[in-house]
């Protein structure tokens, strides 16, 4: 009786945390686990419901998105293999609402009515199928509670009180734990990404799961040996690089020492602006920028990205250490394990477990030596062990841990999996 209610198909709705489908920070997994799904042949489906429009800020604030929501683009489309979006409408922002009782309840009723007619189009749940209700950020506590019956699966992917904005006072911040707590409590499942978030989250419920970040392993595994992007001509050699976001999280103190010390060194940031405004005025961001062997190469196209890598000598993982990066697992460790490359990182808590696979390093000094030693390395018996890291570590793999996991806990919550 088990091993059935374990095997029963699974429908997903998963509320997008930022953005749209194409943008999203969590599209590589969610597509992973849509194509888990797709894989198995039960006719499973997935829809994502993108942050909503509202007819009083989306204009303002995102004025292309309202224009396609006007145009009737935004409606439930399929956007990839097995993959449906939908973009939602509310009648004030949904943060707006969160602390107006009534405007909330208005905003939660429109969503439920819509989101029972996007399910309708879909025939989801199919006969005999369980729907899973799948959110990312504690602000989208009512979400849960949309579809009913259906699994409820909070996934945190990061320490989010500790984000820029919290800091206005101890009354927000408790307030926003107050709710994190509460949705962590409600749910069926919680998933987090990192060992101190799965610490932090088994205060609140019993059924907590690691299911670490992961990589499009062969996207990144098959850049190897690609053409050095048009950006870089003209770049001397070692380069030392990053991919990500320049933002708080970046010790710009520790790179401005580093990169000042080794000119003949250079330092590559793929990377967009992502940070506060004052950031920019920062001292030590500016002195970092306006060094000659510092060269800021902002966005590049996702599909470009491995390309970048395989260019790179050495990558990075420059992070202050904090209570906010020691929650992460960088999404780009085993992109850069992927092409076989060494990595000089900060001692965060979730780079410790790969200390015999990278350079964990802290001041200055240190950080130089490491980077030092990664570009003497040459060994490739280390290259071979980190591809074999990131394969093992690929979405495909995450993707079926998740779903092992979400039927784990579908069975526990049925009536028969209870009395079982």
């Amino acid at each position: 009786m088990k091993q059935q209610q374990a095997s029963q198909p699974l429908d997903l709705v998963a509320f997008l945390p930022t953005g749209d489908y194409e943008g999203n920070t969590r599209r590589n997994m969610l597509a992973a686990v849509a194509h888990e799904l797709d894989r198995r042949g039960r006719g499973e489906k997935m829809l994502c419901v993108e942050r909503p429009v509202c007819p009083l800020s989306t204009p303002l604030k995102h004025p292309r998105k309202f224009g396609q929501w006007l145009a009737g683009l935004r409606r439930l489309r399929q956007v990839g293999p097995n993959v449906w979006a939908w973009t939602p409408t509310v009648f004030v922002h949904d943060l707006v609402a969160l602390r107006r009782p009534r405007l909330r309840q208005a905003n939660k009723k429109l969503l439920h009515k819509g989101l029972a007619r996007a399910l309708s189009a879909l025939e989801v749940p199919s006969p005999g199928s369980r729907l899973v209700s799948w959110v990312f950020h504690p602000f989208q506590v009512d979400c849960l509670t949309l579809a009913q019956d259906a699994l409820k699966v909070y996934e945190c992917h990061d320490e989010y009180a500790e984000f820029a904005g919290m800091e206005a006072g101890p009354a927000r911040q408790k307030w926003f734990l107050s709710m994190e707590a509460a949705l962590a409590r409600s749910a069926g499942l919680v998933l987090t990404t990192s060992q101190q978030l799965a610490e932090r989250m088994s205060a609140h419920n019993r059924r907590v799961a690691l299911v670490p970040n992961g990589v499009e392993f062969e996207r990144f595994h098959g850049a190897r040996g690609a053409a050095r992007p048009a950006e870089l001509e003209g770049v001397p050699r070692p380069i030392v690089g990053f991919v990500g976001k320049l933002n708080e999280i970046l010790d710009f103190v520790l790179l401005g020492a580093v990169a000042s010390r080794r000119l003949e060194w250079s330092f590559v940031f793929v990377a967009p602006f992502d940070g506060r405004p004052q950031l920019l005025a920062a001292p030590q961001f500016r002195s970092f920028a306006s060094l000659p062997n510092v060269h800021l190469l902002g966005w590049q196209p996702y599909a470009r990205v491995p390309a970048f890598i395989n260019a790179f000598d050495v990558c990075t993982i420059p992070f202050v250490v904090n209570d906010l990066t020691n929650g992460i697992y960088p999404l780009k460790l085993h992109e850069y394990f992927a092409l076989g490359k060494p990595v000089v990182a900060t001692p965060i808590r979730e780079l410790e477990a790969f200390a015999d696979v990278a350079y964990l390093a802290g001041g200055p000094q240190a950080f130089v030596e490491a980077i030092g030693r990664a570009l003497a390395e040459g060994s490739a018996e280390l290259q071979q062990k980190r591809i074999a890291l990131a394969q093992a570590n690929s979405w495909q793999v995450r993707a079926q841990a998740i779903l092992r996991l979400m039927a784990e806990a579908a069975q526990a919550l049925s009536p028969a999996g209870a009395s079982a």
